[in-house]
């Protein structure tokens, strides 16, 4: 359950086209892939529109997003569509490059997957686990609670190790 005052994303139902003068659809997955033809067959044809699909929000996803955006002028919309991972990161990375949120459409699909941060070792752990569960670092294999914190910036959850709180034990040894 996500607490009434919280950082994670609340995405509702996706908006309605808004007036653009070109649309460019990045989408990730089949079911990404749909959600994004879906959602552009409900534009005016006339609109100019781009569709490039990926498995994932890997380095080739990043790098199209990148090349689209730096030639970009005013009256593009970016719409990112698939798992909120990849979604979420791609995003982060069009902000970067200038985009406003006004220009971003963001279509999930159900696939839980999330990006959860370390803060001991800075690492970034991918995990399908609900926020509020437990989720082994890939960085320093502590055990990290996915916390209610979510980075716009680097599109991840906060980890904080799960036993933080108690009295280091000693060795027995």
């Amino acid at each position: 359950m996500i607490p009434r005052h919280s950082s994670v994303p609340r995405p509702g139902a996706a908006p309605p086209p808004a007036q653009a003068r070109e649309y460019f659809a990045v989408s990730f997955g089949s079911e990404g892939s749909r959600e994004t033809d879906a959602w552009l067959r409900r534009l005016d044809p006339s609109i100019q529109r781009q569709h490039v699909a990926f498995r994932t929000g890997d380095d080739a996803a990043a790098a199209a997003l990148q090349t689209r955006l730096a030639s970009a002028v005013v009256g593009i919309r970016v719409v990112l569509a698939g798992p909120e991972a990849d979604v979420y990161a791609c995003r982060a990375l069009a902000l970067t490059m200038g985009a406003v949120d006004e220009e971003l459409v963001l279509l999930m699909t159900p696939d839980g997957s999330r990006r959860v941060h370390c803060p001991h070792c800075q690492s970034t752990t991918a995990t399908d686990q609900p926020v509020g569960e437990v989720v082994v670092c890939m960085g320093c294999h502590r055990n990290l609670v996915i916390y209610h914190h979510f980075s716009r910036r680097t599109a991840t959850y906060l980890g904080y190790m799960v036993d933080a709180e108690e009295p280091a034990k000693e060795d027995a040894a």
